[in-house]
């Protein structure tokens, strides 16, 4: 039986889930795709790695001591050959994250490129063999969570 009357209006309202629009940025294979996979997957991504065309979309649910969260994960290609909006990407972003490597300071580009509005953080040497995904998400919600 459903009440109508307005009091109960709010009651019956579906709860919206905060989305943050995070980018994912850095060289072509630094893992950036690998990351995205483990972390919907739950698992540790098998095979032969294969370059982001454009970018890839991704939604993943996050859960904190916050609340919910959706991460609406912008997986941007690392060759520019492939970028085909390059830039373009960002627009509407709320977070970034930066895969780089401590011998090679390219990733610092992309920290000036961005707006200053967007979040940043960096991720050196991304370890893809790690597989504690719960922490992987931990770190990625405690990053997003305004």
């Amino acid at each position: 039986m459903f009440c109508f009357c307005s009091r109960c209006e709010d009651d019956l309202r579906p709860m919206q889930v905060p989305e943050r629009k995070t980018l994912l940025l850095g060289r072509s294979m630094s893992g950036k795709s690998t990351f995205v996979h483990n972390m919907f997957y739950n698992k540790k991504k098998r095979g032969n790695p294969r370059c982001t065309l454009g970018v890839d979309v991704t939604s993943i649910d996050l859960h904190g001591e916050g609340g919910k969260i959706r991460a609406n994960i912008w997986d941007c290609a690392g060759n520019p050959k492939y970028a085909g909006l390059g830039s373009g990407y960002w627009a509407g972003a709320t977070h970034a994250i930066i895969f780089g490597s401590k011998d090679n300071d390219y990733h610092k580009w992309y920290f000036n490129a961005l707006p200053k509005t967007v979040k940043k953080s960096v991720i050196l040497d991304y370890d893809q063999d790690c597989e504690d995904f719960k922490e992987r998400k931990d770190w990625l919600y405690d990053q997003i969570f305004d």
